[in-house]
């Protein structure tokens, strides 16, 4: 490889960085001489011009093939195959990377589909492997779990467009929605709206300026805090209000009959991150992904989480991962190191400040003569917002059962005296989380970080 046409294709690139025919060829030239990262950075900026593009998406695979990152090979490879886009090449690649994650019967089925498409190929290690066509076409077995006749048998019906899931063909489907208005939808909190805003300060910086202070794209952060206080909440508004893309982690978007085995759907989520940079995961519940199961399940989910983190800091991904939990008692340790989750912040009940704008927006709502709120205020102390949903609710429900059957032109309006009823019957659901933090048997999680901010909050209270 002529170094000088490097130089030559660098220099053009820096004159005009947009343009995708001289990114592809400098990526292409980058990965022949195994300068994989720089070939990486050049790929994903095509994407970022062009979505779509294939050739950036066929360089990507056997980029990813190369640096051992078999799951990612997959993913992308079953995108351009749901769109009939793959090549003899791209899916030789995605056979190997299933074998190599041990995914005999998805390599098996890929395979013979190569040998359907073309009766003359021949790979020596895939051949040494698949090549077993009597095991798969043997008439006689047929009433013993063969297929039959092989006529009647297409072994890649499964990867046909119309059964592959949504959001392979439709990336875009995995994300949230982007619903107005954003953070106007949250009452007070500014400390999480601020804390999380300033996850993404390096997406409005100059490069200079990200360069001079050592900002990297990637970060991460854990919010942890009793049930219904705006976790989940506040990262649904996150997409509208900073026009970012966020994939939520679910078990269950993967169908099961995909290739893509459960153990390695923790990779899958990464690299469609990758693949749509800059982009967000938001994983709630952090602590039931990594705390359900067998020990050896719970060890294995937690490797592969660690390692894909350690990978977007080492490569200075453009990736923010969000994670949330009620039971931070059970967050293993080693995700709390700087490195892995950088920073946790407690989503703690509202304050007296946001109780009381919550309690005006809804006496200006349902036209509640209430006169002075402070009543209301020093009893819902410790509320969660979902405790103060379920007060209010408590009270239209009494109201209107109290008015149905009465021979009334019209039900009247809510009253402040059905609301004092309904708040004697609730109590904030967040007493029992604060005390299960602090009768924690657990001597390791007493010296967390955590558990003192959480101790130190309830010192204060009244």
């Amino acid at each position: 490889m002529n170094k000088n046409d490097l130089r030559i294709l660098k220099e053009a690139i820096n004159r005009a960085p947009d343009n995708i025919a001289l990114r592809l060829s400098y990526a292409l030239k980058l990965f022949k001489i195994k300068e994989y990262d720089e070939s990486e950075k050049n790929y994903h900026h095509v994407l970022k011009l062009d979505p779509e593009n294939i050739k950036a998406k066929q360089g990507l695979i056997e980029l990813y093939f190369a640096k051992g990152n078999y799951s990612a090979v997959i993913v992308i490879a079953e995108e351009l195959s749901a769109r009939n886009l793959t090549s003899e090449k791209i899916l030789e690649l995605q056979v190997k990377s299933l074998l190599r994650q041990n995914s005999l019967k998805e390599a098996q089925e890929l395979y013979n589909k190569i040998l359907e498409r073309n009766p003359f190929y021949f790979d020596e290690e895939l051949d040494s492997v698949l090549n077993d066509q009597e095991e798969y076409f043997d008439d006689s077995r047929e009433g013993e779990g063969g297929f039959g006749d092989k006529d009647e048998f297409d072994p890649f019906d499964e990867y046909s467009p119309m059964e592959m899931p949504d959001f392979i063909t439709n990336p875009e489907q995995m994300f949230l929605p982007k619903i107005e208005p954003g953070f106007g939808a949250m009452i007070g909190q500014d400390y999480l709206k601020n804390e999380l805003q300033e996850m993404y300060i390096h997406m409005d910086l100059d490069g200079e300026t990200l360069s001079r202070f050592g900002i990297e794209p990637s970060g991460s952060i854990l919010l942890y805090g009793p049930p219904g206080c705006g976790k989940t909440f506040s990262i649904s508004l996150l997409p509208y209000e900073l026009d970012i893309d966020v994939i939520p982690f679910d078990w269950n978007r993967i169908s099961n009959n995909q290739s893509i085995s459960r153990e390695f759907i923790i990779p899958f989520y990464f690299n469609m991150a990758r693949l749509h940079m800059p982009a967000t995961i938001f994983i709630d519940q952090v602590d039931q992904l990594l705390g359900n199961g067998a020990e050896d399940i719970q060890n294995t989910y937690l490797h592969q989480l660690l390692i894909e983190v350690d990978a977007m800091f080492r490569y200075n991904q453009n990736i923010i991962l969000i994670a949330a939990t009620n039971a931070i008692w059970n967050i293993n340790p080693a995700l709390l190191r700087y490195g892995r989750f950088n920073s946790s912040l407690f989503v703690y009940p509202p304050d007296e400040n946001d109780r009381r704008a919550y309690i005006q927006g809804k006496i200006e709502k349902f036209n509640i003569k209430a006169g002075s709120m402070d009543e209301w205020i020093e009893k819902t102390h410790l509320f969660s917002f979902s405790d103060l949903d379920r007060w209010i609710n408590i009270g239209i429900k009494k109201h209107l059962a109290a008015h149905f059957y009465k021979s009334e032109t019209a039900i009247p309006n809510l009253t402040k005296e059905v609301l004092d009823q309904a708040l004697g019957q609730c109590k904030p659901s967040t007493l029992f989380w604060f005390d299960r933090v602090l009768s924690s048997n657990n001597e390791s999680f007493k010296m967390t970080e955590m558990y003192q901010v959480v101790h130190d909050f309830v010192a204060k209270q009244k």
